[in-house]
């Protein structure tokens, strides 16, 4: 069964001097395998971008 997954991306964007933060929701059966979730909705440079915290809500 699916679980909404609550996830802090961190990473660099071009025109911040330093890292940024955005929280994404994403729904999967898996932290892995909501990724390409996380990666479509992340606005900075894909090169860097991390999880920094994430929770599995029920």
């Amino acid at each position: 069964m699916p679980s909404l997954f609550m996830v802090m991306l961190g990473g660099r964007h071009a025109r911040a001097n330093t890292e940024v933060h955005d929280v994404v929701m994403a729904v999967g059966d898996t932290l892995e395998e909501v990724y390409p979730q996380l990666k479509q909705a992340w606005f900075g440079e894909a090169q860097g971008l991390h999880i920094d915290a994430w929770a599995k809500l029920s």
